[in-house]
């Protein structure tokens, strides 16, 4: 049986209240220049799944008490540099903006390996709703028009949004290259559902390698076991490292290595 007050965003006002103080953000009125404000700062905690790996090989339980709740997350980012993955990281935001006035929900998105295995955020501003996905690390919010197609581009790389069949279909590029991620209905995901999928992820492939992802001054850097991508302003750098790549992992992103190796070895069977 599900405890529904676990997703209540107002039993995480203090994590809330903690965020805007360590961002220096003051929530005056829930507009979109607040939204993007958020969003930016909300976008330097970093997508990764050592937690997540950690959690479900340790925790000696299964159901919502394998979830890392706001207070949680925001506490060991601020401790252990870590973040969280797509759902905990939506749940977080959604969190922070109902609790700072703002009227949101989360929707779920399709991927190539699987139905249901991403999540975003609608965030209602008047007659417009904007999309948030922090599990991807979009540090604006783009507008759902229905119509048009939406274009975010910073100097590092694009995003692109197309309303097709009434669907959404984003997609990131970079010069030339464009690559489709995932499509996405405008419907707000029930609660048993955003639990039931947050559940399922806990046993997808995803969690049988190192992901790590994090935004940075000018660019992005991306982690999968040993292949290191960076993305700046002059082009992308990839990289496979053979020796050492856990510390680097932990010189990258501040992670302790300790955890790193845990991780690691959890997601190979290696550790009992």
């Amino acid at each position: 049986m599900q405890d529904i007050t676990l997703l209540q965003s107002s039993q995480y006002s203090a994590a809330t209240a903690s965020f805007l103080k360590y961002s220096d953000l003051t929530v005056k009125r829930a507009d979109l220049k607040t939204l993007r404000r958020i969003l930016a700062a909300f976008s330097k905690i970093p997508y990764e799944n050592v937690s997540k790996i950690i959690r479900y090989n340790t925790c000696g339980f299964r159901g919502e008490r394998m979830f890392r709740f706001p207070d949680e997350l925001w506490e060991d980012y601020r401790h252990h540099s870590l973040g969280g993955t797509c759902f905990s990281l939506t749940f977080f935001l959604q969190s922070i903006l109902e609790n700072s006035g703002y009227v949101c929900y989360p929707v779920s998105a399709d991927m190539k390996w699987g139905k249901h295995v991403h999540c975003g955020l609608v965030v209602i501003l008047g007659q417009e709703a904007w999309f948030c996905d922090p599990g991807y690390l979009l540090a604006e919010p783009l507008l759902l028009s229905g119509r048009e197609v939406k274009i975010c581009q910073t100097p590092e790389r694009g995003v692109m949004l197309a309303y097709i069949s009434g669907s959404y279909q984003l997609a990131t590029f970079n010069g030339n290259q464009s690559k489709w991620r995932y499509t996405f209905k405008n419907v707000p995901c029930l609660q048993a559902d955003f639990v039931k999928w947050w559940l399922q992820s806990f046993e997808k492939p995803t969690m049988r390698d190192l992901c790590l992802t994090r935004q940075e001054p000018g660019g992005m850097v991306y982690v999968h076991n040993n292949y290191f991508r960076e993305v700046t302003r002059q082009g992308i750098r990839k990289q496979r490292l053979e020796q050492n790549w856990i510390n680097q992992i932990e010189a990258i992103f501040g992670i302790p290595v300790q955890m790193l190796k845990t991780a690691h070895e959890l997601s190979r069977g290696k550790v009992q």
